[in-house]
Formats: C-alpha cells, structure tokens, sequence
C-alpha cells in the first residue's frame, strides 16, 4: 500500500505541474488579449478624435476666410486690410492659448488620455 501511494505521488505532482503551467499559460495570454483591447481602444479613440479635430480645423479655416472676405469687403473696402484684421485676431487668440494653456488645457487633456488608459 505505501508503494502505491510512492507511486502516485510523482503523478499527481505532474499532474499539478501541468495545471500550473496551464495556468499561467492561460493568464498570459489573457494579459495579452487585455493588452490588445486596451491598445486598440485607444488607437479608436484617437483615430476618432483626429478625425472630429480635422473637420474642426478645416471648419475654422473656411470661417476665417469668409470672415476676412467679408471685413475686406465690407467693412475696410479692402482685403488686405481684411485679412490682416483676421491675422491679429487669430495671434491674439494664439497668445491667450499659450498664457492659459497650462493651467486650463493641459490638466483636462491629461486627465482624458489617464482615463482612457486605465479604464476597464
């Protein structure tokens, strides 16, 4: 009777062996498969907010060009001086984003891409 019990022993040990092995196996690939969903969705994400930003910009030059058009035309009965109005808008602007940029949008930008990595 011992020797049986001698004799099992071995193979119940590689029978936990194997499980263990399997296990791992399996919790590395569903590390993988996480990893992959992760990626994938923020590639989405990405992709997705490049594409609304593009139409956004492509919106905004076309309305800085009509609003020059129009101040040239209407309002100083010349373009140039119509687009240089723009031009001072649109470095004005450009100056109060870089004063306010660290305070106002960078945290939100930050926080959003933080979330969208560690969301689950």
């Amino acid at each position: 009777m011992e020797r049986e019990e001698q004799h099992q022993a071995p193979h119940a040990q590689a029978k936990i062996t194997d499980q263990v092995k399997d296990y791992v196996e399996t919790q590395i690939n569903l590390i993988k498969l996480r990893g992959v969903l992760k990626a994938s969705s923020i590639f989405a994400n990405i992709f997705t907010i490049a594409f609304v930003l593009l139409c956004a910009l492509i919106l905004f030059f076309f309305a800085i060009i009509t609003l020059a058009l129009y101040l040239g035309e209407e309002v100083f009965q010349s373009y140039y001086k119509g687009f240089g109005c723009v031009s001072l808008i649109i470095l004005g602007i450009a100056v109060l984003v870089m004063i306010i940029k660290s305070s106002l949008i960078e945290p939100p930008i930050s926080n959003f891409i933080i979330r969208k990595i560690f969301k689950d």
